[in-house]
């Protein structure tokens, strides 16, 4: 289960850290097409995930593993894939479709209960914190008020970009779970945790972890 954790966390950093970059592109794109309100959204959603690929790494970093290195030679394709489609919405003449995105990504994270995020602390000693990342990104963090945020957004939106926005969250969602390559992806990750003989939690200092803002 710990190496699931490592591999979601592999995950998150990869997806979280296209998302500034696709934001700021969108905002300047609708600023540029006279659309100031999702402009000023597009700044809104920015600032709320700012630092969270931050958060991945320090779970990775708390389990044992150097969190930079390890995201620099591990990148799932499969994300790959999924992160594509932000890019690419983000370039769109008219990018709502960015917003359909964040739903359907933001929405599955509801799927993640406290009593999944608490398993998961559960298999770290005393002290050590391995979950930060993934309980903001439930239904135990922020989540909610984020998806009940964005369909207040969206529905003040014209019929048109409404229909941009569904047909973003469906493909989105179909890209998500067409998931053929996981099993290669996860191979790969063995592999290369397997070559650097990774025992879980040797060598962490808990003085530096304790330090690096646990979630209560």
């Amino acid at each position: 289960m710990l190496r699931d954790h490592v591999f979601g966390q592999c995950v998150n950093h990869e997806a979280m850290r296209h998302t500034a970059s696709a934001l700021e592109r969108a905002r300047k794109r609708f600023e540029q097409i006279g659309d100031t309100a999702s402009a000023r959204f597009c700044t809104h959603v920015a600032a709320e995930e700012a630092g969270h690929d931050k958060l991945a790494l320090l779970d990775l970093d708390a389990m044992g593993l150097p969190g930079s290195e390890l995201v620099a030679r591990f990148v799932p394709r499969h994300t790959q894939r999924v992160v594509q489609l932000l890019v690419d919405y983000s370039k769109q003449d008219n990018p709502c479709g960015i917003f359909g995105y964040g739903y359907a990504v933001e929405r599955l994270s509801l799927l993640i209960s406290k009593e999944m995020v608490e398993a998961v602390r559960s298999l770290a000693p005393p002290g050590v914190e391995i979950a930060r990342c993934l309980k903001v990104h439930s239904n135990a963090g922020a989540e909610v008020e984020h998806v009940q945020d964005m369909v207040k957004f969206v529905a003040q939106l014209d019929a048109g970009a409404k229909r941009r926005v569904c047909d973003a969250v469906y493909q989105t969602v179909q890209t998500i779970m067409d998931d053929r390559t996981n099993g290669e992806d996860r191979l790969a990750l063995d592999t290369l945790l397997d070559s650097w003989n990774w025992e879980p939690f040797v060598g962490v200092q808990r003085e530096r972890l304790s330090a690096s803002q646990p979630f209560q």
